[in-house]
């Protein structure tokens, strides 16, 4: 067992020493991601298509955000949140632009 533990440590280590890091554990953020649009499908549908439309862009753009961030399990409430909102805003800028928010 303290084989693995030693290799679990040294890793990474190896790996930046030869100028790669070690690979992302993404499985997390795509649990929050799922969970963002399991919560988007609860909301009402959109009045016209013009605003579905901008919905939809919004919440895929923003699952697609939180997919590839760099949340990970045992983050803080706070810091996920943060990175929710974050994502949100990036997806809200990209659509309606800064000035219109």
């Amino acid at each position: 067992m303290t084989g693995h533990i030693r290799r679990a440590l040294i890793l990474p280590l190896a790996t930046a020493a030869c100028g790669q890091a070690p690979a992302r554990d993404t499985s997390y953020a795509n649990v929050v991601a799922e969970g963002f649009l399991r919560d988007a499908a609860a909301i009402p549908p959109a009045p016209n298509a013009k605003s579905a439309k901008e919905l939809k862009t919004l919440v895929s753009c923003s699952a697609d955000r939180i997919r590839h961030s760099d949340i990970a399990y045992g983050d803080s409430d706070t810091s996920i949140n943060a990175k929710i909102q974050a994502a949100m805003k990036y997806c809200s800028d990209q659509v309606y632009g800064q000035a219109k928010r």
